[in-house]
């Protein structure tokens, strides 16, 4: 499927940082800072609901951050402990592209699909411009924009 060889590009990267939006809307940086500000070599946004998982035990989800009943800190504590630590694998699934991100230390990170009617989950953003996104849970696009 076009573009999602590109997710072997983050074996071997750190995590640099992560950004929590409303809804459980979530963008990690991988790789090195480019120019000033947060973005990094490689990002991906995700759209879709996720679980961090440590070595032992889940430690946040998607809907952990909005959750009145769930402190937000409890999610912030989870990623900080994953900034620094490498990717040691990535796979996406079939037929539905679920991503799923190993990186050391027994920490993993999936993502669920919302619908399997439509969805744009996710999408892997490089800081040439270079886009791999999922576009209905079956299929991919790869495509360029300008350069950050």
């Amino acid at each position: 499927m076009s573009g999602l060889d590109k997710f072997d590009a983050l074996r071997g990267l750190p995590l640099t940082d992560f950004l929590m939006v409303a809804g459980g809307s979530l963008v990690l940086y991988f790789g090195d800072r480019v120019g000033f500000g947060r973005l990094t070599t490689w990002r991906l946004h995700l759209e879709s609901a996720w679980r961090l998982e440590g070595p032992r035990d889940a430690l946040a989800g998607s809907y952990d951050f909005d959750n009145d009943g769930r402190p937000p800190d409890v999610t912030f504590t989870a990623f900080n402990e994953l900034v620094g630590k490498t990717i040691e694998a990535v796979t996406v699934g079939a037929p539905v592209l679920d991503v799923s991100i190993m990186f050391e230390g027994g920490f993993r990170l999936v993502t669920f699909a919302h619908s399997i009617v439509d969805g744009e989950n996710w999408e892997l953003r490089h800081h040439s411009g270079l886009r791999v996104g999922m576009r209905g849970v079956t299929e991919c696009a790869e495509w360029q924009e300008a350069e950050d």
